[in-house]
Parts: structure tokens; sequence; C-alpha cells
């Protein structure tokens, strides 16, 4: 028996995995050489909304990283519009594309994600697709 994954829903403590060749320091410096990947997880809408007035909780996924130190585990400048993966019985499934997050990556802010099933009809139009 497989469950029907419906992938626009995504649950607080979800595990995500983020990919991008974007900064690899705190401050936005140090874009990587190499496709990097980090694993992210779904927070509370209201860490979102606490930090980020305009965040649009039907439209975009709250993130918060994992916690290294000082800081968490993030996309970074320059990985805008890179993917957000979730796992699932079915295989991979595309739920996201990097968005925006705080000034320093990884640092107190939690990271925002497009969320790809409720913004297909923006994606069909904006890449021309039938």
């Amino acid at each position: 028996f497989v469950p029907n994954y419906d992938e626009s829903e995504t649950e607080p403590g979800d595990e995500l995995r983020v990919a991008g060749w974007g900064a690899t320091k705190r401050g936005g410096g140090g874009s990587s050489d190499v496709l990097r990947d980090v694993a992210t997880f779904v927070a509370k809408e209201h860490k979102c909304e606490k930090s980020f007035s305009f965040f649009r909780a039907g439209e975009e996924i709250c993130t918060q990283g994992e916690c290294m130190g000082y800081h968490r585990t993030s996309s970074c400048y320059g990985d805008s519009g890179g993917p957000l993966v979730a796992d699932t019985l079915l295989g991979a499934r595309l739920v996201g594309a990097v968005s925006y997050g705080g000034q320093r990556c990884g640092v107190k802010h939690p990271t925002v994600y497009a969320r790809v099933a409720d913004n297909l009809g923006f994606i069909t139009d904006k890449a021309d697709l039938p």
C-alpha cells in the first residue's frame, strides 16, 4: 500500500533538502564551486509571520535549518530559484523554490520558499509552457 502523497502539503517538522551554488558564509560571501545541499525543516508559519510581515502562508513554505553551533543550515544569496525537495515513498518531490530569508543566512530568521504546487500557474506562464 502506497499512500496518496499530495506534494503541496508540508507539515511542521518535515525534513526537506535544498540545493544550490550560493554563498557559503553567513554574511553572503564565498559562493560555491560545487553544488551543495543541506537539510532544513518545515517550521510553524508563525515563525515566518513574526520575521516577515509579507509572508504568505498559503503560497510559501517556512523553514528553519538544522542547528550548527551559532547558525543554522539554510539556503543563501545565489541559491534563489533553486529546488526544495521532499523525500517521499514515491520518490523525491519538488515542493518549493528558494525565495528569501534574513540578511544573514542561517542566523536568527527562518528561510522562505515559494510553494511550487500553489504557484503552478505563475511558473507555467513565465516558462511559456502549454
